[in-house]
């Protein structure tokens, strides 16, 4: 096992961003105070909890931030420091957290995922259409990704990453993944665009990378990456540089 940034987060994260991933088995571990995973959580959640929380001590510590607990808020996300925004995820094997200081970014969102097909009810139950077409189109570049796992996780990572101070975010099944590409070459990543739904639009001064305009001002840009089983996606809703 290994707590540092790897290739996952350096291949999804812009370069401003820090963050700190944990690849193996977890063990409980101790905890802020503050940071409590819900009094029905099992020994095995209470150890990803703990783990994913020093993950984020280590995001935040290479960030440049004094460390200090990071509880859960409303939904059970992750109540940052003020003036950091960031996201921590897990899934079997695999533990992560990103921040970034808010002065670049409204929001971060991150999410880690088995490279594994959704459960055909699933999928039939949660994908678009378009995203149904997509999938392929992306399975038949890149055999062997699961291209549907893929729009999932993208979904998740624009939900995590959705500004707090813009209210609730949109519900999940209501956004989806508008384009998708990447390429491969031992592992694979990429780019994708996750559309908003109606009611809701991109903070003014949003600035995804060049080449990634949001079509109609709704859409978000992200990065993915695939690798040795696992599969991650993060949003980071950017500012407008001034200065980095």
């Amino acid at each position: 096992m290994a707590e540092t940034e790897g290739a996952f987060l350096r291949a999804v994260l812009p370069p401003w961003a820090c963050g700190a991933d944990r690849v193996g088995d977890v063990a409980s571990g101790e905890l802020f105070e503050a940071q409590t995973p819900g009094r029905s959580a099992g020994q095995r959640r209470r150890a990803e909890f703990a783990a994913g929380r020093r993950c984020a001590q280590r995001a935040l510590a290479a960030l440049g931030s004094a460390p200090s607990a990071v509880p859960r808020g409303p939904r059970g996300v992750p109540v940052w420091p003020a003036g950091v925004v960031g996201a921590i995820t897990h899934c079997a094997g695999f533990q992560a957290a990103a921040v970034c200081l808010s002065r670049d970014a409204w929001g971060l969102g991150l999410d880690a995922e088995p490279a594994e097909p959704l459960p055909e009810r699933v999928r039939a139950r949660l994908l678009t259409a378009r995203e149904t077409a997509l999938a392929g189109e992306l399975r038949a570049r890149l055999p062997g990704l699961p291209a549907d796992r893929l729009l999932f996780s993208a979904r998740e990572a624009a939900y995590k990453a959705w500004p707090a101070h813009r209210g609730e975010p949109p519900p999940l099944r209501a956004l989806s993944v508008d384009e998708a590409c990447g390429s491969a070459a031992g592992s694979a990543s990429g780019d994708f665009m996750v559309r908003l739904p109606d009611g809701y639009a991109l903070p003014d001064g949003y600035a995804p990378p060049d080449g990634y305009a949001p079509p109609g001002g709704r859409c978000l840009h992200g990065r993915w990456h695939a690798a040795a089983g696992l599969l991650v996606t993060c949003v980071v809703i950017a500012r407008r540089p001034s200065g980095r």
